[in-house]
């Protein structure tokens, strides 16, 4: 699939030192083909692929795209509490701060040895 991403007012980020910001970007499968403003793209595209039109998205105004930023992370820590005391099926403050036999907010057994994290024994 490929489109174009367009913003107002130069909202787009690159990391080219000599035209840092600009008004669109073309994608096709998740690889950025061309930069600059929707005229230079869209001759951009058809020279590539006459055949084929082109979708194109604007942004509300006072937008930014910045290509490539991610925030992949995760929080082990906290999944690691969530195995050893799992909270989502209490039903009431009482379980939660005192799990009871009967309660199904009960504290599930764990172990630090078996190489990979906490995990269930």
């Amino acid at each position: 699939m490929a489109y174009a991403i367009c913003t107002p007012s130069e909202g787009l980020y690159t990391v080219d030192d000599n035209n840092t910001t600009t008004d669109c970007m073309l994608i096709e499968n998740g690889i950025i083909l061309a930069t600059g403003s929707l005229e230079q793209v869209h001759e951009f595209w058809s020279a590539y692929k006459p055949d084929v039109s082109l979708k194109v998205f604007q942004t509300p105004p006072s937008s930014i795209i910045v290509p490539g930023l991610a925030d992949a992370h995760g929080h082990i820590l906290q999944w690691g509490y969530k195995v050893q005391l799992p909270l989502e099926d209490c039903t009431s403050i009482d379980d939660q701060a005192v799990p009871s036999r009967s309660s199904k907010c009960t504290r599930r057994p764990y172990s630090l040895d078996r190489g990979n994290g906490l995990g269930s024994k």
